[in-house]
């Protein structure tokens, strides 16, 4: 299968180099887009140059590509006209849509206006650029653009090549983007790549919505690197354009599911959640049932600002959850709510900062591990909580920490604020005669009296006046803990 996908994607960067090399021949003037529902048995090449009504239907075995024309009148490959319905491309092997540089800073790839929609069904792999000709420059706009309408995909395969910005749903009173794939969906582009932006003022307009459902593994790369506040996964109300600054309302959602892991790379934010003004809740939710989600971000891997009026925040649960930061922190929230989960028992949630690794700030609640299930919360970096923020380890959940994150010489200390050690902490390459020390604040250290644990089993941790000691057990402990092992070379 894998290899069958690879020779269709290999399949379209030729038609893409056909479509933009070959004059007079493929794309001949009786290629221009069907101006009535068009049924088709053999490979095609379209091009585009205003709004689209017609169907296209295949038998299952063609590739399409379409493309805009040089003189086109509109501001996309696929532009639906308002109120004009559905429109649905269907039955097909492979489709391509490439767009032309038309020298607008305003383009899309595909772009459905209020009162349409459009449907991709039942096509094995569907492109929107391709790696060797990837739609849209850096000033223009999005592979997909759900403005006022809606985009729905039931496809094998999703690969987005862009130089801009990869999915949006924007506005109001429609479904958004749904996506739904029997295989990987793989988005790379340079802002942006899935974007939720409630922008509407209509009181009861609805939430600007994204969902992409993958049976396969779910791929996001952003690569840029000038736009300070760009993310891979982005939910905000607000905008700026030029001297004019948009706040909207109605919120927005992000649900990302890929059944064998989701894998995030940005240059900048991996996931944020911004919100400003009233009844703008920003909600998220990436899963995965057999795999993990994997965050790695220049800047903070999961970022959360609210003013206290909305509900900001969302859930991660995977196998394992990993999140790492270059220069920031794993997770950093202002009043936002977050959850980090591994939904196997022993799976492990893993946060990595540069210095902090998780921060709640404002009225933040930040859980992290699974309710019912054990698993290792493995964070490198320190865990800060102020104001009325707070902070927990589940009951289930082991809390493991590196020794070196918890040296007494330390400027800082390794838990700061409202934080909640549900169950175990276990230290990790602790010496024998090591002072550890996790924190200043009283309460907390004596509630880690009897949760404080090594990772050597015949080290024992304890409690001292503000910090901890690393000792030995006894040998009556040892014989017990190293019953039945055959050990050569112990070294405390």
């Amino acid at each position: 299968m894998r290899n069958k996908l690879l020779a269709k994607k290999v399949l379209c960067s030729v038609l893409a180099a056909s479509v933009f090399g070959m004059a007079g021949s493929a794309l001949a003037a009786d290629s221009a887009y069907p101006v009535a529902d068009a049924n088709i048995n053999a490979d095609t090449e379209y091009t585009t140059n205003g709004t689209i009504k017609a169907d296209i239907t295949g038998t299952g075995n063609e590739n399409v590509t379409i493309i805009n024309s040089d003189n086109t009148t509109v501001e996309a490959t696929i532009k639906t006209a308002e109120n004009s319905g559905n429109l649905e491309i269907k039955d097909l092997d492979s489709l391509t849509i490439l767009t032309k540089d038309t020298k607008t800073n305003k383009f899309n790839g595909i772009l459905a206006e209020g009162g349409s929609k459009v449907i991709i069904n039942n096509v094995k792999v569907v492109n929107i650029g391709t790696e060797d000709s990837p739609v849209l420059t850096e000033h223009q706009d999005q592979a997909i653009h759900a403005l006022f309408g809606a985009v729905s995909m039931n496809v094998g395969e999703l690969n987005i090549y862009t130089g801009c910005q990869g999915i949006m749903a924007q506005n109001y009173g429609h479904d958004g983007v749904n996506i739904e794939a029997s295989g990987d969906v793989n988005i790379n582009s340079r802002y942006q790549s899935v974007l939720a932006y409630g922008l509407n003022s209509a009181p009861d307009g609805g939430k600007a919505k994204v969902k992409i459902n993958a049976k396969g593994t779910v791929n996001i790369v952003s690569t840029n690197v000038e736009d300070l506040d760009s993310a891979a996964v982005s939910l905000t109300n607000k905008a700026t354009q030029g001297p004019n600054e948009y706040t909207g309302q109605n919120g927005s959602e992000v649900v990302i599911n890929g059944e064998q892991g989701i894998n995030i790379e940005s240059s900048n934010y991996g996931v944020n959640a911004v919100a400003t003004g009233k009844n703008a809740d920003s909600t998220f939710s990436l899963e995965s049932e057999n795999g993990n989600v994997v965050i790695n971000s220049k800047n903070d891997g999961i970022y959360l600002s609210d003013n206290k009026e909305n509900n900001i925040g969302g859930n991660i649960i995977a196998n394992n959850v990993v999140i790492s930061s270059e220069t920031g922190a794993a997770v950093d929230s202002t009043n936002g709510n977050l959850t980090l989960a591994a939904n196997t028992v022993d799976g492990s949630v893993i946060l990595t900062g540069a210095d902090v690794a998780v921060e709640a700030k404002g009225n933040s609640k930040l859980t992290l591990g699974d309710a019912e299930k054990a698993n290792n919360v493995i964070v490198n970096g320190r865990i800060e909580a102020s104001g009325s923020a707070k902070i927990s380890t589940t009951a289930n959940s082991t809390l493991v920490v590196d020794a070196k994150y918890l040296a007494a010489g330390n400027k800082n200390t390794f838990i700061e604020g409202n934080v909640n050690v549900g169950g175990n902490l276990k230290v990790t390459n602790a010496k024998t005669g090591d002072t550890l020390k996790f924190t200043d604040n009283k309460d907390l250290n004596a509630k880690l009296t009897d949760k404080v644990i090594s990772s050597n089993v015949l080290q024992n941790i304890v409690k001292g006046d503000g910090t901890f000691t690393v000792g030995t057990v006894s040998s009556a402990e040892a014989e017990k803990a190293l019953a039945g092992a055959v050990i050569t070379n112990v070294a405390l």
